[in-house]
């Protein structure tokens, strides 16, 4: 085989296993990939009959999308957000390797949590910046404590990032403790990412977007790939201050492809916003019975991670015997 030159932290990292292996169990949780199991509302089936070629043939310019995720959270509270705090990508995980783009280069410094995304470590490490952690306890259940990962903050990071809800675990860290990170981050004059992948199954008070005019530090990511149900579209967006009090998303802007996230994408993600879908909280999802036979879907898995827990590792795919659960 040919070997040509490339960027050596490329070849010399080693990809971690996400969502592909499976677990030698005949009965399985999966605590990785965590889509909505539930059928997509049927506005967003017949937007999909109704696309025409228009959105296939010419680059996607169009961000009416954004001003309807901007009534989306405005409609729950969030008065002042609008779409020039915004910006599209292709899934969260395209809007978090652009930040580290626009954040890190060789020999800079990220802190976050273990276990986290592992394939925004990848990158990193990708990058040849160095990924560091604070780790979660299992003696206390994997929950996060703020006060632990203040302690290892420093002003020598050169980014943060926290995971709220975490994935794998499932748990979610209070809006009072991501404030307390935030603004340990602004006095450091350093971006904080909060990674909301899932943040659609928590409530809307808890969400960091409620930060961001306090702190124009503060980066939130969010996806229509997990409560939405919708991954296979590939399309997520970012939210941070606005142009009036920070230039991060002018910035970003500069890394961002310009005609990421497809015309298709931005249509399928407009009709289940005008859909009358309704996102299920953890509580609710845990409640509900599964089919005979099956395991019970997505659940706030952080509260069995003490349990017969199968393999134990800084990795993003766990798998547990679903008949200890």
């Amino acid at each position: 085989m040919n070997s040509f030159y490339l960027n050596n932290y490329i070849r010399s990292c080693q990809l971690k296993d996400y969502g592909k292996g499976g677990a030698p169990l005949d009965t399985i949780l999966d605590c990785s990939l965590g889509v909505n199991p539930a059928p997509l509302p049927s506005q967003v089936m017949l937007a999909l009959q109704n696309i025409d070629q228009h959105a296939i043939k010419q680059y996607p310019h169009d961000e009416t999308v954004l001003e309807k995720i901007a009534l989306y959270y405005r409609n729950k509270g969030i008065s002042w957000l609008s779409a020039g705090h915004m910006f599209l990508g292709d899934g969260s995980l395209d809007i978090l390797r652009s930040l580290n783009f626009l954040c890190l280069t060789y020999g800079k410094r990220v802190l976050g949590q273990g276990p986290q995304f592992t394939a925004y470590l990848d990158h990193v490490n990708c990058l040849g910046a160095h990924f560091e952690y604070y780790p979660m306890s299992k003696g206390n259940n994997y929950k996060f404590e703020a006060e632990n990962y203040l302690n290892r903050m420093t002003s020598n990071h050169d980014l943060f990032i926290v995971e709220n809800p975490n994935n794998p675990t499932g748990q979610v860290a209070a809006l009072a403790d991501i404030d307390s990170i935030a603004a340990r981050a602004a006095s450091y004059n350093k971006i904080l990412i909060v990674d909301e992948a899932y943040g659609d199954y928590m409530p809307i008070e808890n969400s960091a977007i409620n930060l961001i005019p306090t702190y124009p530090n503060v980066v939130v990511t969010r996806t229509f790939s997990k409560a939405f149900g919708m991954a296979g579209i590939r399309m997520g967006y970012i939210i941070t201050s606005s142009g009036q009090t920070s230039d991060t998303l002018i910035q970003f802007r500069k890394v961002e492809n310009q005609f990421n996230c497809n015309g298709i994408a931005r249509i399928l993600g407009m009709a289940f916003l005008e859909s009358d879908a309704k996102i299920p909280d953890r509580d609710q999802i845990a409640a509900n019975e599964p089919p005979r036979g099956k395991p019970r879907g997505i659940w706030n898995v952080g509260q069995f991670l003490d349990r017969r827990l199968v393999r134990e590792e800084i990795y993003n795919t766990v798998w547990f015997n679903t008949k200890f659960l």
